[in-house]
């Protein structure tokens, strides 16, 4: 998930590129397409990560066959997940819209008086990192992170580990103003 996640969003991110260099329409999708259709891989990429931090995989052999159920899913596909969301979804320049894609994708006054308008890509971005943030501090994902480290204390990624990490990653640009 993590690998499809980081394709997800480096296609989004070549998207928006090659919309914003394009000199005709014919090289790419139309400026409002392209710019829809990178916040839908973005998006797209955050849900189909999220599952993994405090996840549980199942297993189809059976409890006879010394095989469990279910287990949590490996500590370190989970860190790899939350760095993602902290680098990607999370990070100040992520969702990087080049300013002339945004200005070339508004729409014409006869599709703006029909109420079809820019995206908010701001608006986008914060309902994003919302569900992101929903997902990590739900009481159903801290539970099973408690649970993971009772089984696997060594290894398992930690509330104080996630909760270090989402803080660090949210509040960065502030990290150099202490005296």
């Amino acid at each position: 998930p993590v690998k499809y996640a980081e394709s997800q969003v480096e296609r989004a991110d070549n998207l928006w590129r090659r919309s914003s260099a394009a000199v005709t329409p014919e090289q790419v999708p139309p400026p409002l397409a392209a710019l829809n259709g990178g916040l839908g891989l973005y998006e797209g990429s955050v849900r189909s990560l999220l599952p993994v931090i405090g996840g549980v995989r199942s297993s189809r052999r059976p409890a006879d066959e010394g095989g469990s159920r279910l287990a949590p899913v490996p500590a370190a596909e989970q860190r790899a997940a939350l760095a993602f969301l902290t680098t990607k979804i999370f990070a100040a320049g992520a969702f990087a819209v080049p300013p002339d894609l945004a200005l070339r994708a508004a729409p014409d006054p006869m599709e703006a008086s029909a109420g079809r308008g820019l995206p908010d890509v701001p608006r986008v971005a914060l309902a994003i990192q919302g569900e992101a943030l929903d997902h990590l501090y739900d009481p159903a994902t801290l539970k099973r992170l408690t649970l993971d480290a009772q089984l696997e204390p060594k290894t398992a990624l930690t509330l104080t580990e996630l909760f270090t990490t989402v803080r660090k990653s949210i509040w960065t640009e502030l990290g150099g103003r202490r005296k």
